[in-house]
């Protein structure tokens, strides 16, 4: 399975992952709002966006993850599944890796790796 996952912020953090293997990482910024595009572009089974904290998470973020959460309505494809995660949720359990990357981009990875597991056992 295909999984885009993006971990919202000023710098927002994407990750492309299947079988659990890296195909694609990077990061975004909010001012360039591609995220539709790259969805577009990749064509993943799903996409896996981080929940943002209610009482920390500030404007830009909070736009952000507002922006890719909406698109979803715009996607070329309506099969793609989209799963919000809470960082509380998946955080505890993402491996110990990925220390070559920055924290957006370590984020998304590890949430796309959650995204994969968690749809292998729906």
């Amino acid at each position: 399975m295909r999984i885009l996952a993006f971990d919202p912020g000023h710098s927002t953090g994407f990750a492309l992952v299947e079988d659990g293997k890296i195909l694609m990482s990077g990061t975004v910024d909010h001012a360039y709002n591609c995220f539709t595009d790259l969805i577009d572009m990749i064509r993943p089974d799903a996409v896996a966006l981080e929940d943002i904290p209610t009482m920390t998470a500030d404007r830009i973020t909070r736009d952000v993850f507002s922006i890719i959460k909406q698109a979803k309505a715009t996607w070329t494809d309506e099969s793609v599944k989209l799963f919000i995660v809470k960082p509380g949720v998946w955080k505890p359990l993402r491996k110990a890796k990925n220390k070559g990357f920055i924290a957006h981009v370590q984020d998304a990875i590890g949430l796309a790796e959650y995204a994969e597991r968690i749809s292998k056992d729906a």
